[in-house]
């Protein structure tokens, strides 16, 4: 899985065929990626490739999609802070029945 490193724009300006410009940004993300081989003594070996993608985007399509970005973002912690709260519940209960077990010897 590809891995984001980081992030740069160009703003141009995008003419139609009347020649009416439209205001545009070049969304270029940079992004590693591990690539895995086994070598000649059977070992394996671990690289990481960096490429580049570029979309073009007009500005509130840009926006549209920022404000995706930071729905999922809040999702994502929202889930991770679910995830505690259930391993915390669960370290609970597991102390909860060691004590059980103590009292009962």
């Amino acid at each position: 899985m590809k891995t984001l490193m980081g992030t740069a724009r160009n703003h141009m300006v995008m003419y139609d065929d009347d020649g009416k410009g439209e205001p545009a940004i070049e969304i270029i993300l940079m992004v590693t990626e591990p690539v895995y081989s086994v070598d000649a003594a059977g070992r394996v070996l671990k690289r990481n490739d960096v490429d580049s993608m570029r979309v073009v985007a007009q500005p509130e399509a840009l926006r549209q999609v920022a404000d995706s970005l930071r729905e999922w973002a809040d999702e994502s912690d929202a889930l991770a802070e679910a995830g505690s709260k259930q391993e915390e519940l669960a370290q609970r209960r597991g102390d909860a029945e060691e004590e059980e077990l103590r009292d009962e010897s």
